[in-house]
């Protein structure tokens, strides 16, 4: 059956009300929030202008910000987090552009080796700064209220302040000019959670772990209203409570469509399974069965089998949007 309305909450209620979040995130996989802090909207209103500006600008420009002028030095500061494709990036499909996307790390010390086109351009890094540090500050907000999540944001803020901080912001672009343009094929992220808020052209549409049916969230949400999904270190600490929440971008009509994307990462899931996936039964709470097989399940998870991976996630999306389509 298809979901016939949104699963919702207020920022508040996420952050406050004990197991609200956690039973929602469980059920779909992932959950749109409304009331966000309007200092949070003014900083992702602010970064969707400049990346609007950085990515409609002229091939110098996008090649400004891409160029390799990193310097060894600062380099070497970030040798444990994940540099590839810092800068601007262009996908094509065909021959045709697909996406173009500003792609950075949290981490202030990965931030300072973006060549920013700060002659050009002097608003975009506070811009992308101030993005950054709200979706941060609102995805560890919302790690801490899911069952287990206090022990895992500790874990990874400790790995952080160790290594660095692999969290990454992205502002896409995608130009919506062909319809035979895949914007983005389905897949799951390797974080904990993604923020990303609803585009003005919808195009995200996310598997709903509940029906088993792909919904096109943003043309059931606002602009103000932000979708958090589940992610795959997520779904390996939690045994499978959590499932991380494939997702892709279909071709919409109307114009370019910009959305800003945080994702909290961390750099290894930490050795513990959950106590309410420490049972012999799958993660699922509507399973119920006795070593049900799944690859994902606690079992595998707690015997120190191989994480749940991408790739696994989402073959096993398309299998499961293929059978509720029949």
């Amino acid at each position: 059956m298809a979901l016939q309305a949104l699963p919702r909450l207020s920022v508040a209620d996420a952050v406050s009300r004990v197991g609200g979040l956690s039973n929602v995130l469980a059920t779909h996989g992932f959950c749109v929030l409304h009331d966000l802090d309007e200092s949070a909207l003014r900083d992702l209103s602010t970064c969707d202008e400049q990346g609007r500006m950085l990515l409609s600008s002229s091939a110098s420009t996008l090649m400004h910000v891409q160029r390799s002028t990193i310097r060894t030095r600062r380099r070497a500061a970030c040798e444990s987090l994940p540099l590839t494709g810092l800068g601007v990036n262009t996908v094509c499909t065909g021959g045709h552009v697909q996406r173009r996307q500003l792609h950075v790390l949290a981490d202030a010390a990965a931030l300072d080796l973006v060549p920013w086109p700060s002659g050009r351009q002097p608003g975009l890094r506070p811009a992308v700064e101030g993005a950054t540090t709200a979706l941060h500050s609102l995805a560890r907000r919302l790690l801490t209220q899911l069952d287990g999540g206090t022990v895992l944001e500790a874990a990874r803020a400790q790995q952080a302040a160790a290594h660095g901080d692999p969290s990454v912001l992205d502002v896409l672009m995608y130009p919506n000019q062909r319809a035979d343009v895949v914007n983005m094929r389905g897949h799951t992220d390797p974080g904990l959670l993604t923020l990303t808020l609803g585009s003005q052209i919808p195009g995200l549409e996310v598997h709903d772990r509940a029906s088993r049916r792909w919904v096109d969230v943003e043309s059931m949400c606002t602009p103000a209203e932000c979708v958090v999904l589940c992610g795959e270190a997520l779904q390996v600490f939690s045994g499978g409570l959590y499932e991380a929440a494939p997702h892709r971008v279909r071709h919409a009509a109307g114009g370019a469509r910009l959305s800003t994307v945080f994702e909290l990462r961390l750099h290894a899931v930490p050795p513990r399974v959950h106590p309410r996936a420490q049972s012999r039964q799958c993660g699922r709470e509507q399973c119920g069965r006795e070593q049900c097989g799944r690859e994902d399940g606690p079992d595998a998870v707690a015997q120190g089998a191989p994480p749940f991976g991408a790739e696994q996630a989402v073959e096993m999306a398309v299998k499961a949007a293929a059978q509720a389509a029949a």
